[in-house]
């Protein structure tokens, strides 16, 4: 969805409530700091022009930071978002280790594979929003379980993620 199709402005106090609700259902509510924060940012929320619900918070200009899906209304992290909810979730929340020797391959492509997996939060279900990250906890991208957390752990082949966006040296993807 494009910004151009929304209205956007300055979120109202409800607005934001309710952003913080849909954030800690979906994230715990070790991630509204992290919403909280994104007010320093200058943000605007952008609804839709025939139903007039919320669809996208976008920060300091364009950036999109969150994408709200409007068949179910799940929380779509974009990279400035994921980073904030990356430095406000603990280790291991939501949060799926690749194996050092695989970062540079998963950079490369669009998918995590199960084998490439070393950890993964074990209340990771199929469809969650995940971050993906090295062993040293540096986030590189973003994406969709396709696995639950058990299944990522023990499948020798296969998709478990699907990369949404990426980080590349402070950039995305």
């Amino acid at each position: 969805m494009d910004v151009i199709l929304l209205k956007c402005s300055k979120p109202t106090e409800f607005e934001w409530r309710i952003l913080e609700h849909l954030i800690a259902y979906q994230f715990t509510s070790y991630a509204i700091p992290a919403l909280h924060e994104l007010l320093h940012r200058h943000p605007k929320i952008c609804k839709s022009k025939t139903t007039d619900k919320i669809r996208q918070v976008v920060i300091e200009g364009n950036t999109i930071a969150i994408t709200i899906r409007a068949s179910d209304h799940v929380i779509i992290p974009h990279i400035p978002f994921a980073k904030l909810l990356h430095k406000y979730l603990p280790f291991p929340l939501y949060r799926v280790v690749v194996v050092n020797e695989m970062v540079s391959d998963v950079m490369n492509g669009w998918t995590v594979f199960a084998k490439h997996i070393l950890l993964a939060d074990e209340n990771i279900r199929p469809g969650d929003e995940v971050l993906v990250v090295d062993e040293q906890d540096k986030l590189l991208a973003i994406g969709r379980s396709i696995l639950g957390h058990r299944e990522m752990l023990t499948a020798v082949y296969g998709p478990a993620v699907i990369i949404r966006e990426k980080v590349v040296n402070n950039a995305k993807v």
